[in-house]
Formats: C-alpha cells, structure tokens, sequence
C-alpha cells in the first residue's frame, strides 16, 4: 500500500540531497526503491485513476519542499536542495507534514493561503452555476406551467423562437 503523501516529503527531501541536482523521474523511481514498491503498489492509480498514487504524491511532495524554500528547481523539472533543506534534514525530524511546514515556512504558509483561497473560490463558483441551474429550471417550469405546457414542449418553444 502507497503511504500517504506527508510520509513522501522528508525521503523525497532526502533523495535530492544526496544526489545534487535530479530529474523528477530519477526522485520517483528513487522513492520506489526507498519504499520498496511492488509493481501492484507502483499501478495504484489516485481516486480519479488519471495518475498513480505514487507519482501524484512524489509530485506534491516536490511542490511542497519547493514552495517551503526547502529545494530549488534551476531548471524544468530538476531539484536541488537547499540551505534551509539542508538544516531540516539535520534537525533529526521524524515527519514533516503540511501544518509544520505552514508554522515554520512563511513562503509555504502563503502558497497554502493562496491556494485555499482559490479552492473556496471554485467551490464558490461551483455553487453559484448549480443556483443558477435551479433557478433556470424553476423559472422555466413556472412559465411552462403558466401556459400549461410541460417542460420538454416549453423548450421546444424556446428554441423555435430562438431560430
């Protein structure tokens, strides 16, 4: 079984460590053998099955140590650690999790506002579209009661004068 992505940040951290500067292919098939996946845990796919839980979670990982300053990307796609990377792996921490890295990491705690922010923003505008439906269908269905048209004939109606 794929652990939960918290268990991914400190190995990942510890990988681009210990090897300069890598490709985010090499940190995943380093995090493989660091957690000794089997090929069923490494085809566990994520809830939407448009990725394996594996490389969603390395991915995540990257980001987070990336955005908590904990690792650098010079390049597309590459990582290298850093000197607050550096102090973390020393610290002899046994788990970094996402509310340590939001109480110690003032860049993380920012990307973790603003990407909150954006979530509540689209499950806003998620729920005003689905208001907006109702009231439609409501609307249509009062007008179409009005006339005493059912609702598939009132849409035939609209879309007749539409033309």
């Amino acid at each position: 079984m794929v652990p939960e992505f918290e268990h991914f940040i400190l190995p990942v951290l510890k990988i681009v460590s210990d090897f300069g500067t890598i490709t985010r292919a090499d940190v995943r098939k380093l995090i493989c053998d660091h957690f000794n996946f089997s090929e069923e845990e490494k085809k566990e796919t994520t809830r939407s099955g448009k990725r394996t839980k594996y490389e969603d979670r390395c991915e995540w990982a990257l980001t987070y140590l990336r955005q908590a300053k904990l690792i650098s990307s010079p390049e597309r796609a590459k990582y290298d650690i850093t000197e607050s990377g550096k102090q973390l792996l020393n610290s002899g921490i046994k788990l970094v999790t996402r509310d340590y890295l939001i109480n110690n990491y003032p860049s993380f705690k920012e990307f973790a506002l603003v990407r909150r922010r954006k979530k509540k923003g689209r499950n806003n505008l998620h729920q005003a579209n689905k208001q907006f439906i109702i009231l439609m269908k409501t609307k249509q269905n009062l007008i179409a009661s009005k006339l005493q048209l059912m609702p598939s004939e009132m849409l035939a109606v609209s879309q007749r004068k539409n033309s």
